[in-house]
């Protein structure tokens, strides 16, 4: 029985032991923090994951133009340069980004449009605005509608509050015309008696870009006086010039049409250039000669402008080998007919 009793004893002593070492509760509840436990319950996660899911539907909101309340903290544009000159029936297209501030939403509404050319504003218009587009707009306007002469024209902006502008340099008007004498072909045999001068008319802006990369295809209308002189000693006296036929012509976009008198109107494309062929017979039986010394005069009216407004300025023949100023002093002549 003694035993017994030191068995017991021992027992009781070691569940004392261990209650001593041991003084926290039998399963966790949770994480102590400083202010208290928080404990790990499904509650807890599920909150959690609501947070998440409002936090995503927020920035999808933000993103997607449908934020809290409208408005923008920025705006700017862009307008695309032509590459060279301007197409009569093209459209400046104007490019516009506005900003939106932190949980906001793209503004709608409508915004301000002006055009100006040398200092004067020459038209209007409205830009519209729609939640959808996420901040970005396209504007197109016709040249048509405000288009006055070469030059620089500044493009501005205006919408609740921001303005950007920009300037585009834009040009579709002839100032300078350089006439060249592109072939003189004389074919004769016993059935056909063929002499063709072939004349090419080439427009610039300026008399300061005249290179294959600054020619102009714009509308226009001319014509051109073909005259004659008997003797190569009266050339350089206008008042023995005699008119010998008025040929009319039309430029365009894409295309040339000339027409000489009681002959069909002959049209070219624009790949073969604004050219145009004297017959040489059609001149000497005009003239009732057989031979003589002819030359060109062309005068050029641009059709293209502000509301169909029409240029007057007269552009006389410059032959490439004539440099001067003097249109009388320019023009070139040339033999037709047998010597």
């Amino acid at each position: 029985m003694a035993r017994n009793d030191d068995v017991a004893d021992a027992q009781s002593y070691d569940d004392d032991e261990y209650d001593d070492e041991y003084d926290g509760d039998e399963e966790d509840t949770g994480t102590e923090y400083l202010f208290g436990t928080i404990p790990r319950t499904p509650g807890l996660i599920a909150l959690a994951a609501i947070g998440v899911v409002i936090l995503l539907l927020i920035a999808a909101l933000v993103s997607t133009s449908f934020g809290f309340r409208g408005g923008i903290n920025d705006l700017s544009m862009y307008v695309q340069q032509p590459i060279q000159d301007i197409h009569p029936d093209g459209k400046l297209t104007i490019d516009i980004t506005t900003g939106t501030p932190a949980f906001g939403r793209s503004a709608d509404g409508k915004g301000d449009l002006t055009i100006s050319y040398d200092g004067e504003v020459i038209h209007t218009d409205e830009v519209q605005f729609v939640r959808s587009g996420g901040g970005r707009t396209t504007k197109q306007v016709p040249y048509k509608s405000f288009y006055v002469d070469n030059g620089e024209y500044t493009v501005q902006v205006a919408f609740e509050g921001y303005t950007d502008s920009v300037t585009v340099e834009l040009r579709a008007t002839a100032h300078f015309m350089i006439i060249t004498q592109k072939d003189h072909v004389e074919y004769k045999d016993e059935n056909s008696n063929v002499e063709r001068v072939r004349y090419k008319l080439s427009l610039f802006p300026d008399d300061q870009h005249t290179g294959n990369y600054d020619v102009l295809f714009t509308p226009g209308e001319g014509h051109i006086w073909a005259y004659y002189v008997g003797d190569e000693s009266d050339q350089d006296n206008r008042d023995l010039w005699e008119k010998v036929m008025n040929i009319s012509f039309e430029t365009d976009y894409n295309k040339f049409t000339y027409k000489f008198p009681g002959q069909e109107k002959v049209e070219l494309g624009q790949d073969l250039g604004y050219l145009i062929d004297f017959d040489a017979e059609v001149l000497l039986n005009e003239k009732g000669v057989d031979s003589g010394y002819f030359t060109i005069e062309v005068f050029f009216r641009n059709s293209y402008g502000l509301e169909g407004k029409r240029f007057t300025q007269q552009i006389m023949a410059m032959p490439e080998d004539y440099p001067s100023n003097n249109p009388t002093e320019s023009l070139e002549w040339i033999h037709l007919g047998d010597e």
